[in-house]
């Protein structure tokens, strides 16, 4: 009986660590999600900060298209294709 009496006890002692460090890890896990968040808000804050145009003198007497306005281009994916495959061809080559 005294065994089963301090085996009890022992079970409680376990299982009230056990809590104490499930809480702890919880509001650790729960500060670094907070931590994330708010990291995460200023730098996308910070991104469009610096993704917005500046207008700058030399900017506004280019003329032609609105200033923030994106330049593209078209680059076919065969001429890309036709010239990497002459390009894997020269390096193959050196090889021997």
């Amino acid at each position: 009986m005294l065994m089963l009496g301090w085996l009890a006890g022992a079970a409680v002692v376990v299982s009230l660590t056990a809590l104490w460090i499930a809480r702890r890890a919880s509001r650790r896990v729960d500060l670094l999600t907070q931590s994330y968040w708010e990291m995460r808000y200023e730098f996308t804050t910070l991104r469009g900060e610096s993704a917005e145009p500046k207008d700058t003198p030399s900017r506004l007497n280019q003329g032609g298209s609105a200033p923030g306005a994106p330049q593209t281009s078209f680059v076919s994916l065969s001429s890309l294709k036709k010239s990497d495959a002459g390009q894997a061809g020269k390096a193959g080559n050196e090889g021997e």
